[in-house]
């Protein structure tokens, strides 16, 4: 028996691993009525993209294919509170925007180290929080893996693999010859400050020294455009046994590689810039993968993943990190085609061996080679909302994760579309109120010419077997186009561009969009979808990787609808029947927005698009209301 406390606590669902996996899975969770308790065994939310390791958060290629919901919301609040990309200042969001949310206990600093069974089901687990000195024992019904090295796998005895498929298990021409324990590596990254004169560096004894001829193909030595994401390795171990050993050799290739660049400093234009920040804890890609009732397969990604019970999707390449990372002799990594979307389903994001376990992130159910396409972050973030959003489904039937997949699949997928969730291949059902209105617009009929994002590939883009096209190497371009004011696009149920449609209904600001109801209602809520530009380029709003003098920071997107009214008309017999404005919202920086409605019975409901943050016209891509 220890001679340390222990803390009990109580919630229907634990996630465990505080990235944007755990995130997103926390606040979906809280969002859908359950209480959460969320540990995270470091001291600040976010995991690879936390200000410890500094990741890009990145996802899917392609015009309007940016991923929304939860990861969105919080992308577009650090634009607007963070320009400049302070990593202070986006530790303190991701703490907010947790901390804020009702229903969600937060402990940091408190890593797992074990669990209680009841036959194949997860009772309790419990964490060492460093910094009190205590052990925290959480009881709960469900249980979210989003560690990335899946902790609950050893300590459950949870079926997962390890390591590198060969060819002929699942039919992969990706995969190895033959099956092996390696993975993808681990980075240590570097950022660098520039400044108004010239900068010394003096490598620490630990570095290695490097000349042209021991750095490989494809590490971008360019200052300006790399993030040095290549300083990597480890894959030829274990990434969770040796990550303290691999952190100091990384430690050592990073000074060094910095010491090459600082002796050749005319040649990257890096006289002026110092070494600003430097990785401790290494950023890993791939480690213990969970077991579902499906695996993940090279086969599925090249479909497009068509699954009838797609909760997420990916749209990165299959990019797959040769295990040396920084000592491998060729290209530090291959770059094999993936189309853009690909849908993931929710059989590969909980447990086919416990009962109560679902996952998140780079620990799905999928092969090596799928992984390589579906463990960037955004993705992840996409995987966590959806684990959230089942486990809450699963607290209110009563009911296991496989459970929702047999009775409840149909509300899992509604509820993550109506939290803008994208799912591709599927259509939003709309509020009934909604549906059987009125639907009217001020400039209905009038014609703009407006500006679109398509997606174009290179003459020799790959065609897959499924005749979708690899999606690595395309580029966005921007075309002029006709479009005519339609409000009907406001209630069809997809809201964002999809392939040449576009969904979306345009007018210019004062412009009015109003439902009339058939009969008198108490409506909830008024559910509005504005255009927060899916096709800007992830590179524009990222996190930083270096610092010039001067970075202007980044604006919030100019198609964003900055602000906006909300009207209604009560019902006859009540003092006016003049629109009443209910709210009237300035600084919108938001795509998905909820507005409450007033408790009374009202015959209609009118949206005035007020000013935009820089467009000349408004762009929408939802407007209903909501009774209950």
């Amino acid at each position: 028996m220890s001679k340390l406390n222990t803390i009990q606590h109580e919630a229907d669902i634990c996630v465990v691993g505080g990235g944007m996996s755990g995130v997103c899975a926390a606040i979906a969770a809280a969002r859908a009525g359950s209480s959460v308790a969320l540990l995270q065994d470091r001291p600040v939310l976010g995991g690879n993209a936390s200000e410890e390791i500094r990741m890009w958060i990145c996802g899917a290629f392609g015009a309007n294919l940016r991923e929304t919901g939860i990861i969105e919301e919080i992308e577009l609040e650090n634009i607007f509170r963070n320009p400049h990309k302070n990593y202070a200042q986006w530790n303190a969001l991701l703490h907010d925007v947790v901390t804020r949310e009702p229903g969600i206990e937060l402990l940091l600093n408190a890593s797992v180290l074990d669990a209680t069974m009841q036959g194949t089901t997860i009772e309790t687990v419990t964490a060492w929080q460093l910094t009190t000195q205590n052990f925290h024992t959480v009881r709960a019904t469900l249980f979210i893996d989003c560690s990335g090295d899946s902790i609950l796998a050893p300590i459950t005895g949870a079926e997962h693999r390890w390591g590198r498929e060969a060819q002929e298990e699942f039919g992969e021409s990706h995969a190895a010859e033959k099956a092996d324990g390696q993975t993808m590596g681990m980075s240590c990254l570097i950022q660098l400050r520039e400044t108004s004169e010239p900068q010394p560096f003096v490598p620490p004894s630990f570095a290695h020294r490097y000349e042209r001829d021991d750095i490989g193909p494809g590490r971008d030595l360019d200052i300006h455009r790399t993030n040095f994401w290549w300083l990597e390795s480890g894959g030829r171990g274990n990434t969770i046994a040796d990550t303290e050993v691999v952190r100091d050799d990384l430690l050592a290739v990073a000074t060094g590689v910095w010491d090459f660049i600082k002796r050749h400093a005319d040649e990257f234009d890096a006289r002026n810039w110092t070494l600003d920040w430097m990785g401790f804890l290494p950023g890993k890609r791939e480690s213990r993968r969970y077991v579902g009732d499906h695996i993940i397969t090279q086969s599925d990604v090249e479909a497009g993943g068509p699954f009838p019970d797609v909760i997420a999707y990916a749209g990165w390449s299959m990019d797959n990190h040769p295990p040396g990372g920084f000592y491998e002799p060729g290209e530090p990594t291959v770059f094999h085609p993936a189309p853009s979307p690909w849908g993931i389903p929710y059989r590969s994001i909980y447990s086919r061996s416990i009962d109560n376990l679902l996952f998140a992130g780079r620990n799905i159910s999928a092969t090596h080679i799928a992984l390589s396409s579906s463990r960037v972050m955004r993705t992840c973030a996409l995987i966590g909302q959806a684990a959230g959003t089942a486990a809450a489904i699963a607290i209110r039937y009563r009911t296991n994760p496989r459970g929702v997949y047999q009775s409840h699949l149909g509300e899992l997928q509604h509820e993550l579309m109506r939290a803008d969730s994208y799912l591709p291949g599927f259509t939003r059902a709309v509020a009934a109120t909604s549906s059987s209105a009125v639907l009217t617009a001020s400039n209905a009929g009038r014609t703009y010419t407006v500006k679109r994002a398509r997606t174009e590939f290179p003459p020799d883009a790959v065609v897959l077997k499924s005749g979708l096209r690899g999606g690595q190497r395309t580029t966005i371009a921007w075309h002029e186009t006709r479009a005519t004011a339609d409000p009907e696009v406001l209630r069809n149920g997809l809201d964002r561009t999809v392939d040449d449609t576009d969904n979306g209904y345009w007018c210019e600001p004062g412009d009015t969009i109003e439902y009339h109801l058939n009969e008198p209602a108490r409506l909830s809520r008024a559910r509005i979808v504005f255009d927060s530009n899916l096709s800007r380029h992830y590179k524009e709003h990222r996190m930083k990787y270096h610092y010039p003098l001067n970075d202007p920071g980044t604006p919030v997107a100019e198609s964003l609808v900055r602000r906006f009214k909300v009207e209604v008309v009560r019902t006859a017999g009540s003092a006016s029947q003049e629109w009443e404005t209910v709210a009237d919202v300035a600084d919108n920086r938001q795509r998905l927005v909820w507005v409450d409605l007033p408790d009374v019975p009202v015959t209609g409901v009118r949206l005035t698009p007020l000013e935009t943050w820089g467009a000349k016209l408004v762009h929408l891509f939802g407007f209903e209301v909501e009774e209950g």
